[in-house]
C-alpha cells in the first residue's frame, strides 16, 4: 500500500508508483485500487481527461497524468487481475459542463477512448464522483468526503453503522 498526499503528491511520482505497482510488482491474482482524491478536468483541445497533481499546470498538459495513457499504457498491461480506480475528483473547466449529461455523468472525464480501452479490459473498473463545477464538502459525515462515506457505507452495510452509532 502506498499513500501519498499534499506536497508530495507530484506527476513524477504517482506515474513512478503507478509503473511499478501495476506493471512490475503486480501479478496473476493481485487485485489493485487506486483512490485519488483531487482535481480533474478536461483538455478543451483534445477533448481527453487529466488528473491535476501538486506540480501541475493546467497550461502545460505534461506536468498531469493523462487518464487516455494511464488506460492504454498501465491498465492493458497491467497483470494484476482486478483493477479498481476511484476518482474523487472536483472536475473543472466548460467543456466539462458542455459535454456532460447529468450532474452524475462520468463520460465527458474518461471520454470515448478511456471508454472504449476499459470496455475491452476484463475485470477493469473506474468509479467517478462526477462532481463537475460544484462545491462539495471536503470533509461531511464521520470527516469523510461524501463519495468515501457512501463507499464504506456501501462496502461494510448495516454493520458499520451499528458499531459507530448515530
Amino acid at each position: 500500500m502506498q499513500l501519498v498526499q499534499g506536497q508530495h503528491a507530484t506527476k513524477e511520482l504517482i506515474e513512478s508508483l503507478i509503473t511499478q505497482i501495476y506493471l512490475h510488482k503486480a501479478e496473476e491474482g493481485d487485485s489493485i485500487l487506486l483512490y485519488f482524491a483531487g482535481h480533474a478536468f478536461i483538455d478543451e483541445r483534445s477533448g481527453e481527461g487529466y488528473l491535476a497533481l501538486t506540480n501541475s499546470r493546467y497550461q502545460d498538459l505534461s506536468t498531469c497524468l493523462s487518464l487516455h495513457s494511464f488506460a492504454q499504457h498501465v491498465l492493458t498491461h497491467s497483470r494484476a487481475s482486478q483493477v479498481l480506480c476511484i476518482f474523487d475528483c472536483f472536475q473543472t473547466g466548460q467543456i466539462w459542463n458542455m459535454r456532460r449529461t447529468s450532474p452524475y455523468d462520468s463520460k465527458p472525464l474518461l471520454g470515448n477512448s478511456v471508454l472504449s480501452i476499459l470496455q475491452s479490459q476484463p475485470n477493469r473498473l473506474f468509479m467517478s464522483s462526477c462532481r463537475g463545477n460544484e462545491r462539495a464538502p471536503e470533509a461531511g459525515e464521520r470527516g469523510l468526503g461524501p463519495l468515501a462515506h457512501q463507499m464504506i457505507l456501501g462496502l461494510c452495510g448495516q454493520q458499520l453503522i451499528r458499531q459507530q452509532g448515530p
